[in-house]
This record gives structure tokens, C-alpha cells and sequence, in this order.
């Protein structure tokens, strides 16, 4: 399992608007399957007192809780400044709880759910609403070999992070490799979008290659953008096409644990059934570079939000 092993006790506290919730510890992907719809974010620390990306995470949720509202024909009417410190004062208390429950020998992976729906799970609000948070553990970084798979996907909306997503997403992971980090969809084009848990990316004729519409805009692959235009390395900012994949340079999948991170195997079903793959040998210089921009950055793109531990 990802998370830390079948024998191991899990670690992890949940808060629900600012008060620790006491129930039988769950991982993030057991939180997040259990809770009321809504909109959610993942999230991570970096130096354990700090939030990469913290602003987005708080916005992505604002925007998913208001597009959520549109789809049922409400309307959304909690301010920002409301939200927001209901938000990080649940997002602190979970943290704070951790640290002092299970010391300070990791970093933090933070779900984040928000919904319309009462602690009760059932009883809906109209002008409120409930954050749940679940801290636990962040995994460590696959090490490599790194393999990912691809398969195809009826047309969704990955843009709006919202917990049907986590259902859908159980269709697609069934069909994953036991040996496979992630897999990612590709429409009827040929256009690589996602992975079920990620970005994706090519490396193709010196550019970066990742799609730019009808995905999640995730934190890492924003902080790789910025760094990619800030050091002067080329991004196209359109699907990359199955068709072009023996010509890639390298691949990468990126998330909040796994930062930006080099394949080293692709692998698919042909239309005869066999399994077939595009394997890289070597991490080439400009992907290694990349990585590597980002690994340096988070501290940088980071928010501190818990006091630092004085030990």
C-alpha cells in the first residue's frame, strides 16, 4: 500500500471546524472516500511547519466550493475572509495535534474537504458550511524504476476538484499495474492529459509538453511553470500526443508528494491486447534539470503556518 505498509499502525488526526474529531485513525485516501461531497485539496508541508503553495490550496477550494454551488443552480454566499480562516483554523489545529501526538520525524500530507453539508454528514447548509481536515504521513518518493500507465477516459472535468472525481477515479485504478506509480488518461485524440492522481508531462524537442485545459492545475506543476519561464526553458502548453512517444526526451508525473518525477517506463495496452512500452534508459539532462528546479524551490513557494518546532 502507499501509505505505510499493511503491519504498520496508521498515524493520522482528523479535525472538523477547528475541534479534534476522536474516531479510529484513517489515511487521507480513506478520509477523502468517506467524506460528504464537497470540494477537497491535497496538500503538504514542507520543513513541517509550512504549507507549499498554501494561498492556492485556499483558493482552489473557494473556487470548487463556488462552481459546485453553480452546478445546482445555488449560489455561493461565504465570503473569502470567512472561509479562509475557518479553513486554516482547522488546517492549524490538525497539524498541531499531530506534531504533539507523533513528533516531528516527517512531513505531512494534509487533506482538505469543505462542504454544504453539516457534521452530520446529512443535513445541508445554506449561508455555512464544514471543513474537515485528516493529516498523516507523507510518503516517501518512489524511488526508480518509476512506471506509469496509460489508458483511455471518457471526457471529464478535472478542473473542478470535488469528491465525485474520487469515485470516478476508483474505475481508472483498478485497471493500474501492481508495479505502476500512477496511470494517466488519454482521450480519443490521443492527447495525454492526467494522471489519476497527477500531472503529466512530456519532454519533447527541448520543451516541457503538459495540457493546459480540462485538467487540475496542481500545485508542483505550477511552481514548475514559474521555474521553467524563470530560468528560460521552453513549455508548450498543449496535450502531449500519444502518437510523438518515441520521441520524448522523458516524462514526468508530479503531485505533492512526489514533486516532479522523472518515468523511466511507460507501458499500454495495444489494440491487439498485448502489453506494449517506451521505456527511458537514461534521465536526460534537461528532465534531470527540471526536477531538480523544483525539488529547490518548494521552500521558497512555501507558507508557514504552524510554529516551527524549537527542538
Amino acid at each position: 500500500a502507499e501509505y505505510m505498509g499493511e503491519m504498520k499502525p496508521i498515524r493520522s488526526v482528523v479535525a472538523v471546524n477547528g475541534r479534534v474529531r476522536v474516531q479510529t485513525p484513517v489515511t487521507t485516501k480513506q478520509f477523502l472516500s468517506h467524506a460528504p461531497h464537497g470540494a477537497y485539496t491535497v496538500a503538504r508541508t514542507v520543513r513541517m511547519s509550512r504549507i507549499l503553495e498554501w494561498e492556492a490550496h485556499l483558493d482552489r477550494l473557494m473556487k470548487s466550493m463556488s462552481g459546485l454551488a453553480k452546478k445546482r443552480d445555488a449560489v455561493w454566499n461565504v465570503s473569502e475572509k470567512t472561509f479562509n480562516a475557518k479553513v486554516i483554523d482547522t488546517t492549524r489545529t490538525a497539524l498541531t495535534t499531530f506534531s504533539a501526538q507523533f513528533g516531528f520525524d516527517c512531513e505531512r500530507r494534509i487533506a482538505i474537504l469543505t462542504s454544504d453539508i453539516a457534521e452530520d454528514g446529512v443535513t445541508p447548509l445554506t449561508d455555512s458550511f464544514t471543513v474537515l481536515t485528516c493529516v498523516e504521513p507523507l510518503p516517501l518518493r518512489p524511488s526508480p524504476p518509476v512506471k506509469v500507465f496509460i489508458t483511455s477516459l471518457p471526457k471529464h472535468n478535472f478542473e473542478l476538484k470535488s469528491t465525485e472525481w474520487i469515485e470516478q477515479r476508483k474505475s481508472i485504478e483498478v485497471l493500474k499495474p501492481a508495479d505502476a506509480d500512477d496511470i494517466v488518461v488519454m482521450d480519443a485524440r490521443g492527447d495525454v492529459i492526467e494522471g489519476s492522481q497527477s500531472n503529466f508531462y512530456a519532454v519533447h524537442n527541448g520543451s516541457l509538453v503538459t495540457a493546459s485545459e480540462n485538467i487540475l492545475d496542481g500545485t508542483i506543476r505550477k511552481i514548475a511553470l514559474s521555474e521553467c519561464a524563470r530560468t528560460g526553458i521552453r513549455v508548450e502548453l498543449s496535450p502531449p500526443n500519444f502518437r510523438d512517444i518515441f520521441q520524448w526526451e522523458g516524462a514526468f508525473i508530479s503531485s505533492t508528494s512526489r514533486l516532479m518525477l522523472p518515468i523511466n517506463e511507460l507501458s499500454w495496452i495495444d489494440t491487439n491486447g498485448k502489453i506494449q512500452s517506451r521505456t527511458f534508459e537514461t534521465i536526460s539532462p534537461l528532465t534531470r534539470s527540471i526536477d531538480d528546479l523544483v525539488s529547490a524551490a518548494v521552500v521558497t513557494y512555501s507558507t508557514e503556518v504552524v510554529t516551527p518546532n524549537s527542538e
